[in-house]
């Protein structure tokens, strides 16, 4: 059997992983420390991290692909804002490097391509696109606000799985 792993590096970001199914699983926001950075912000949590790309020895697969959104700059995003992001997935590769995974980059543009989403669509419709594909996936937090993070990473590991299959 075939394992594949989405991840949105951001902070606000997930992880997802997918066998053959349609039903995720492992969807989880990217794990946080509360107020533990610089100046009292959040910040990733690298060992929590790593927890999350272990693949349980009671499984049995035949290959394990990781795909992982590229950081990039936004317009009008602070230069915190992008370190943070780029310092998240230079943790992500660490981890992936680390498990023995095979590990691919992904522009979003290519991603959203290979599912259906338009290149500029908003993060509303990468939730309605995963929830059309996933329905089991809870895309919602609990005020009811969408989960965008884990919406794209479901949606990068089904790309990773369209692609390699």
């Amino acid at each position: 059997m075939k394992l594949y792993c989405g991840i949105d590096p951001g902070l606000h970001g997930a992880i997802a992983w997918l066998g053959r199914e349609d039903e995720p699983l492992l969807l989880r926001d990217t794990p946080i420390l509360k107020k533990g950075g610089i100046k009292g912000r959040d910040t990733y949590d690298p060992a929590e991290m790593l927890s999350c790309l272990h693949v349980p020895n009671v499984l049995t697969f035949q290959r394990v692909t990781v795909a992982i959104e590229v950081a990039s700059v936004r317009p009008n995003q602070s230069a915190q804002a992008s370190q943070t992001t780029g310092y998240g997935e230079g943790l992500w590769h660490m981890g992936i490097a680390a498990r023995g995974h095979r590990m691919v980059r992904v522009q979003p543009a290519a991603w959203k391509k290979a599912v259906g989403l338009p290149l500029k669509a908003d993060k509303a419709a990468s939730i309605t696109l995963a929830k059309q594909l996933f329905p089991e996936a809870e895309l919602h937090g609990p005020m009811g606000g969408g989960l965008d993070g884990r919406a794209e990473a479901l949606l990068i590991a089904e790309y990773a799985r369209r692609a390699m299959l």
